[in-house]
């Protein structure tokens, strides 16, 4: 059976503008949505592809991308990432500033988890120095991440360790508001050239690159490995390890590499 020519054309744009690869099921689904999406604004389906194709809206191209992306994600999810990125910040430098950076951060459970990982290793006059920076291409995603506000069953992810760095206020859980002015969020397609120079100490992009090609995936390893600080720490999502490793990484735990000093 021959695939939908809307479907085709959806998953290229797809493809081209997110470099994210569809399979036939998740194809159709999305086409499902927006194809309900044009009916509601009274529009033909066609012309409505036709918009999207063309650039379409800030609110066309959000709805898109929710659409195509999966936010599943949790606090101190794989917890092995997180011993490693405690090990690795206790062995750095004491004078000079951490950075990490989650790519593919969702709805903000995992910057924030790296951010309660991290603070507490560093004195209260060394916390300046820390920064977090949580990326993602869905603006729904990012927005509940900048709110940082979560369902009280979120505590049960939080080690016991670490809730005395969030607080209960309205019936949600929250990051403490002194750890706020340390995370950054914002908007990145990975596929995209990255708009900083900055280096990071590790980098999270966890069940992220499983949506792209072989070919974009390797060249996401390549720029995120150079946005490492020697001996920096990259980790991947648990079916992600890497059979071709790029120049100056190496395998430094389960789904976690090292950039070579």
């Amino acid at each position: 059976m021959s695939a939908d020519p809307a479907e085709q054309r959806i998953s290229a744009l797809v493809s081209r503008r997110f470099g994210i690869i569809m399979r036939a099921r998740h194809a159709a689904k999305v086409c499902a949505a927006l194809h309900d999406r044009a009916a509601r604004r009274g529009q033909d389906f066609r012309q409505y592809i036709e918009v999207l194709e063309a650039g379409g809206s800030h609110e066309d191209n959000d709805h898109l991308i929710a659409q195509v992306t999966t936010n599943v994600t949790a606090f101190y999810r794989e917890p092995h990432h997180f011993d490693s990125l405690r090990r690795h910040v206790m062995d750095l430098p004491k004078d000079r500033a951490v950075r990490c950076w989650s790519a593919g951060c969702s709805t903000g459970e995992e910057p924030w988890s790296a951010l309660t990982t991290i603070a507490p290793l560093l004195s209260d006059e060394k916390r300046d120095l820390l920064l977090v920076l949580g990326t993602d291409i869905d603006a729904a995603a990012l927005e509940k991440a900048r709110t940082g506000l979560y369902p009280l069953k979120a505590l049960d992810e939080i080690p016991l360790s670490s809730r005395l760095y969030f607080e209960v206020s309205g019936g949600a859980v929250m990051p403490h508001r002194k750890l706020r002015p340390l995370m950054r969020i914002r908007t990145l397609n990975l596929i995209e050239p990255f708009p900083f120079k900055a280096q990071f100490d590790a980098i999270f992009c966890r069940n992220t690159l499983i949506y792209f090609a072989p070919a974009q995936r390797q060249d996401v390893v390549r720029r995120l490995t150079a946005r490492l600080r020697p001996g920096g720490l990259l980790m991947l999502g648990h079916s992600e390890t890497l059979h071709h490793l790029p120049d100056g990484l190496e395998p430094a735990g389960l789904t976690t590499y090292r950039r070579v000093e």
